[in-house]
């Protein structure tokens, strides 16, 4: 009996541990993408208006990595996209 009251506690802890668990802040990862954005534009020099317009478009909604972020950039700047 209290090998199953052991595993009853166990199972209670584990389930209570996955509902406390930090839930994700969207506004913080809004944020930090946002920082990654505008880095990415001032590593390569800086960018226009309007290709900071085409790489926002470019990059939303679609969870790039800041490299990939910046490759988009240097081909912005460069005229290739």
């Amino acid at each position: 009996m209290s090998r199953f009251i052991a595993l009853c506690v166990a199972i209670l802890v584990v389930a209570m541990s996955a509902a406390c668990a930090k839930k994700p802040d969207p506004i913080a990862d809004t944020e930090a993408a946002f920082l990654e954005f505008l880095d990415a534009a001032n590593a390569v020099g800086g960018l226009t208006r309007a290709q900071r317009e085409r790489l926002h478009r470019l990059i939303s909604q679609q969870n790039y990595t800041y490299q990939q972020i910046l490759e988009f950039a240097k081909a912005i700047k460069a005229g290739q996209l």
